[in-house]
């Protein structure tokens, strides 16, 4: 057994680097290497196109989409959340003046236990944020039903979330007349595209 073979939680996925190079030197040779660049501008039709929602706005990284939807709902009080995530998470509430409550999590998906919310929740209880964890979505079916017993958002950290994963009864659409499954979904592709 080899002792010194590093053991990883989660690794990138890279491209092909010669052709990621030809790619970065179009990025180079427009001089525009920040916001809503033409490359930008493709991921974000792409992923439109295969996740099939018809609008998607990438963030940096995790923890400004996070900010953004709990600022965007109005999100305050106390939100039920998991303590098995990226730090991203809590500091997200933190810094928005938001109490989490911590709930433990599932054996099987390593996400929120939602036969555990309802004892969590309190008079100050706003919202669930559930997050998926190693690609394997939380039980987001009965933790929505929660929510919508109480009237509280539901906000889903899913940067580890692949989409081939998510059950096919579950409809993730933002806009008015339409299903949803929750207030927020927010991923930031790091892993599982």
């Amino acid at each position: 057994m080899d002792t010194n073979k590093q053991i990883t939680v989660t690794s990138p996925q890279l491209p092909d680097l010669d052709e990621f190079q030809a790619l970065l030197k179009e990025i180079w040779e427009s001089k525009w290497i920040t916001n809503n660049g033409q490359f930008h501008k493709l991921l974000e039709e792409e992923l439109c196109k295969y996740l099939k929602v018809p609008y998607i706005s990438l963030f940096t990284n995790g923890t400004l989409p996070l900010l953004t939807a709990l600022q965007a709902l109005r999100i305050t009080g106390e939100v039920i959340t998991t303590p098995y995530s990226f730090v991203a998470t809590t500091h997200s509430l933190w810094w928005n003046g938001i109490k989490p409550v911590f709930v433990d999590i599932e054996e099987s998906t390593c996400g929120m236990d939602p036969n555990r919310i309802e004892a969590a929740i309190t008079p100050r209880t706003t919202a669930i944020m559930p997050v998926h964890c190693y690609g394997k979505p939380c039980n987001t079916k009965h933790i929505q039903e929660i929510a919508n017993k109480y009237g509280f958002r539901d906000l889903q950290g899913m940067s580890d979330f692949a989409k081939e994963n998510y059950p096919n009864d579950v409809k993730v659409k933002l806009f008015p007349g339409e299903t949803k499954i929750s207030d927020a979904v927010v991923n930031d592709f790091v892993e599982s595209y």
